[in-house]
């Protein structure tokens, strides 16, 4: 073994074991890292408000909270479960069944515009709107809406996600309707607002059956994360440590007026 003198622990046998031990771990937190992070990128569940936090008044038979709750789906989805796009792509309807007010309705109408905001209960990466419109035709369905999102309950701030112009598809006989999909820009945030721009009947009032969200929760950077940003400190401890020692090596007895000088390496 060749040890240069005063870099005690730079020779050539151990820097190797502790570059092939570095190597080693930090392959493996690569890999678990990459493992976690396609398992957190998943597809987006389907999820209800918790609350309404701001609405027209209501009829009194009609209160908006019903546009939450489900009580209209004939198909049900357990919120924060259920994959958004499966679950929509089965058409789910929504039913009024004889005269049970499962929807929500307001003798208002957009002058210039009406806002509905939702509280999600936590923050998420909101991606997609299910929107299920009212079950009366030529009556007061939304056929023109913006959607906001934010982090805070008073929109300061809030991020513009886009315009949507949903279609009237109530049935007057068996008052029903289907949900309609509409793709968001993707925003991080807990609160979002309807903002009702045009209804079909603005003699009649404003009202829908129901919405939900497609979203993935957003989640703090995984432990794997950490270990991988350690390991690769660990790395650059190492390239650091060999930079050093083949500094000095070359400072003391790499140079060439050292080489001619004839004095041995011990």
């Amino acid at each position: 073994m060749i040890r240069i003198r005063g870099l005690e622990g730079c020779d050539a046998t151990s820097f190797s074991s502790l570059i092939k031990s570095k190597s080693l771990s930090l392959s493996h937190i690569i890999l678990l890292s990459f493992l976690t992070v396609v398992y957190d990128v998943s597809a987006s569940s389907i999820i209800s408000a918790s609350s309404i936090i701001n609405a027209p008044p209501n009829l009194a038979t009609a209160p908006f909270q019903r546009t939450i709750d489900q009580s209209g789906i004939l198909d049900p989805y357990v919120s924060g479960v259920t994959d958004f796009d499966t679950y929509m792509a089965g058409n789910p309807v929504h039913n009024a069944p004889g005269y049970t007010l499962t929807y929500g309705v307001s003798s208002r109408v957009p002058n210039p515009s009406l806002n509905f905001d939702f509280d999600l209960g936590g923050t998420y990466l909101i991606e997609k709107l299910a929107f299920w419109n009212y079950p009366y035709p030529d009556s007061g369905a939304i056929t023109q809406f913006d959607v906001y999102t934010a982090n805070t309950p008073d929109f300061f701030g809030s991020s513009f996600v886009g315009a949507y112009s949903p279609i009237s598809d109530g049935n007057r006989i068996t008052r029903e309707n289907t949900g309609q999909v509409f793709e968001l820009s993707d925003t991080t945030a807990r609160y979002l607002r309807l903002q009702i721009n045009a209804v079909e009947n603005s003699n009649v009032g404003t009202g829908f059956s129901e919405v939900a969200f497609g979203v993935t929760a957003a989640v703090p950077l995984p432990a794997t994360f950490w270990l991988f940003v350690s390991g690769l400190g660990g790395l650059l401890g190492t390239r650091s440590r060999w930079w050093k020692c083949k500094t000095r090596s070359w400072g003391i007895y790499g140079s060439p007026r050292y080489a001619r000088s004839g004095l041995p390496i011990t």
